[in-house]
């Protein structure tokens, strides 16, 4: 299915104790960087996709790192979601170049990429 006009790549981390929020566990401890990270995340995917419902000119897609596509999609409770590259050597970088040429070459005009990292972002 071609993606609409612009594109929203959202990029996470499946949430796994001890692998998410590593630079807050010191501080927070693991179990609530865990749940820090959830609720981030959560939070982006429900204003990407209440700004997707309410345009048909856009779409999105999660694109995650170290999940599998049906936990994720339980996980965040949305269809839109593609793996990341994930071998070795692979930074953000590249992972979000990856993302934005997937996404023109599957027919989006223009594409935005938003981390999980952006707790005062709305659909406005």
């Amino acid at each position: 299915m071609p993606l609409a006009r612009f594109h929203i790549v959202i990029m996470s981390k499946f949430p796994r104790l001890g692998e998410v929020k590593t630079r807050l566990i010191p501080e927070l401890g693991a179990e609530a960087a865990l749940e820090l990270h959830q609720q981030m995340s959560q939070h982006i995917v429900s204003q990407v996709k209440e700004l997707a419902a309410s345009r048909n000119d856009v779409s999105y897609a999660v694109h995650v790192a170290h999940g599998g596509v049906d936990e994720t999609r339980a996980w965040l409770g949305c269809e839109q979601v593609e793996l990341q590259p994930c071998g070795e050597g692979i930074d953000l970088g590249a992972k979000m170049k990856h993302g934005v040429e997937r996404s023109l070459a599957d027919g989006a005009q223009r594409v935005i990429v938003v981390g999980t990292d952006c707790p005062f972002l709305s659909p406005e």
